[in-house]
């Protein structure tokens, strides 16, 4: 089992999260700050205003961020470079906010896109399934029609047979019979008028002339004398009348049947020709149908293109490589990128607010607030609230910039150590033990020639040093300030600042007003060494190396401190 092979894989993301936690943890043990910057607490600093430190983390402070509202050190370089290197910043910050807003439009426009091309391949789906329902509704109305049609056909034939029939045989016979009828009754009226013309005849009869022939046929000679019935005359006058009735109602029957029947016909024939007219207009409504079968055949043809054509752009919008996937990580590595560029941005605008103050020597007046970044809105606007902040800050670097007294002391420091009592032989002495020199500059110092005033920063130090010095030979002597402290109103000690910018040393090689610099320029970037510091300050002189024959020659130190002050 002791193979590589068989070992559990080294998880290097959690190896680097260990690091990272103990690289913060030996950062806060060691007064910096989580990201490794100086931390500069004074010991009696201002307290802080909970508000503005909750903002500040609101606002996505972390780390130093938070830390920065504590007290931002101060920066190597001057106000003006400073806030042209932060405005610059803040230039390319509000590039960054436009660049991930307009990608998150892409996106949002990409989603969008996406969805309507979705939801258009789903509508001509849903185009396909009516278009086939119309197609079905059509050959179901086809059949319909054809079904009217039917009907129209067998109504045309059935009218047909019975035109061209005209009368049925047994109408005729009926009609035959009816004449067959009348004639019967005039005959019987006939008959009656004759039986009612005999009645008229007597029927008595007188013999005159005897038997003419008897019973063997002879004839008997006589005269009627009574028996006639006067009554069949007018009886054959009614039989008569009513013969001609008969005759007349029979001649109207057969005529009103005659006319019946060609109206019959008439609209028999009317039903035929409305059967046939209904045939040809379902004929034409077959054709329009046929027609419009046609153009819905194409219409779904064209629905089941449309459904493959969205099917295919929806397809490409998903697969593509600008797709809104891609948007999607654009946007995450980009407000990655945005927040690293506000936080450096940020720096740069808190360390141009750093020299305002230290320039104008004005602590406490603050323009970059820390409420810029907003998570909600992904921090968009955070440039502009910074350039806003910069404006007002030159604004008032302009305004408040006013000349200040600028003064120069010159201090010999043996004749300083000698009202202290300590003799200069010890202190060359000290200096071959490479003790050093410790020079004091106090505030009664300065007081003796210009008392009650307050603000007294250093502009320019210089040291000499009366020494003999032999052929190709320099001063190698090391000036550390090791305290500083600037009164900020005209009330001695009631709100001094202390160490601005501790710490700072020059290396002296010529010994002649030498400010360990090549060439002094006093428009130059950064700052002078020890510019802004206090006047009133601590200093070590140490000699870096053993140079008896120097330091028996040296007759004392002369510092010339150039610094500018304010009148009470």
């Amino acid at each position: 089992l002791d193979s590589p092979y068989f070992r559990i894989a080294l998880n290097r993301e959690l190896v680097q999260n260990w690091d990272t936690t103990e690289a913060r943890l030996r950062n806060l043990r060691h007064n910096r700050t989580l990201d490794g910057k100086p931390l500069q607490l004074p010991l009696f600093a201002a307290p802080l205003d909970p508000r503005a430190l909750m903002s500040a983390y609101g606002s996505g402070a972390a780390g130093g961020g938070a830390g920065r509202l504590l007290g931002q050190e101060i920066p190597h370089y001057r106000f003006n470079i400073m806030h042209n290197r932060a405005s610059a910043a803040v230039e390319n910050l509000i590039q960054f906010g436009s660049t991930l807003l307009s990608l998150l439009e892409r996106k949002e426009g990409a989603q969008l896109q996406e969805m309507q091309q979705q939801q258009a391949w789903d509508m001509a789906k849903q185009a396909v399934v009516l278009q086939q329902l119309v197609q079905r509704v059509e050959t179901e109305g086809r059949k319909a029609l054809l079904a009217s049609r039917a009907i129209a056909e067998s109504r045309l034939a059935y009218y047909g047979k019975l035109s061209d029939e005209v009368v049925n045989a047994g109408e005729v016979a009926a009609g035959a019979l009816n004449l067959q009828a009348r004639v019967m009754e005039g005959i019987g009226s006939v008959s009656q008028a004759i039986g009612e013309g005999l009645k008229v005849i007597p029927n008595e009869f007188s013999a005159v002339g005897g038997v003419i022939a008897g019973m063997a046929g002879g004839a008997i000679v006589g005269t009627g004398t009574g028996g006639w019935r006067l009554e069949g005359i007018p009886g054959i006058a009614t039989a008569l009348a009513q013969g001609a009735a008969t005759a007349f109602h029979g001649a109207a029957e057969a005529l009103d049947r005659t006319e019946q029947y060609r109206r019959r016909h008439q609209e028999w024939m009317q039903a035929e020709e409305q059967a046939q007219r209904e045939i040809e207009q379902i004929d034409a409504q077959l054709a329009v149908h046929d027609e419009q079968a046609k153009v819905t055949a194409e219409q779904l043809r064209q629905t089941e293109v449309l459904v493959e054509q969205a099917a295919t752009t929806y397809q490409f919008l998903s697969k593509r490589f600008t797709n809104a996937q891609l948007y999607q990580w654009l946007n995450g590595q980009f407000a990655t990128f945005y927040y690293q560029a506000y936080d450096t941005t940020m720096s740069l605008c808190l360390a141009a607010e750093a020299c305002w103050q230290y320039e104008i020597a004005d602590f406490k007046t603050r323009f970059v607030q820390p409420g810029a970044w907003k998570d909600s809105y992904r921090g968009l606007t955070a440039g502009e609230s910074l350039k806003l902040n910069l404006m007002k800050m030159e604004a008032a670097y302009l305004q408040r910039n006013a000349r200040k007294l600028e003064i120069t002391k010159t201090v010999s420091v043996r004749q300083l150590l000698e009202t202290a009592e300590k003799p200069w032989a010890t202190v060359v002495r000290d200096l071959g033990n490479n003790s050093g020199l410790e020079i004091r500059l106090e505030q009664s110092l300065f007081d003796e020639d210009y008392p009650g005033q307050y603000l007294r920063r250093i502009k320019r130090v210089s040291v000499t040093l009366p020494a003999v010095l032999g052929p190709y030979e320099d001063i190698a002597a090391v000036l550390t300030q090791t305290y500083s402290k600037v009164e900020m109103s005209d009330v001695i000690d009631e709100n001094p600042r202390e160490n601005l910018r501790a710490s700072q040393q020059i290396a002296l090689s010529s010994g002649m007003d030498d400010d360990g610099m090549f060439t002094l320029n006093f428009d130059d970037e950064r700052y002078l060494p020890f510019e802004g510091t206090g006047a009133v300050s601590s200093w070590n002189l140490r000699f870096t190396r053993s140079t008896p024959e120097l330091l028996a020659s040296l007759s004392d130190v002369i510092v010339k401190v150039s610094y500018t002050a304010a009148s009470a």
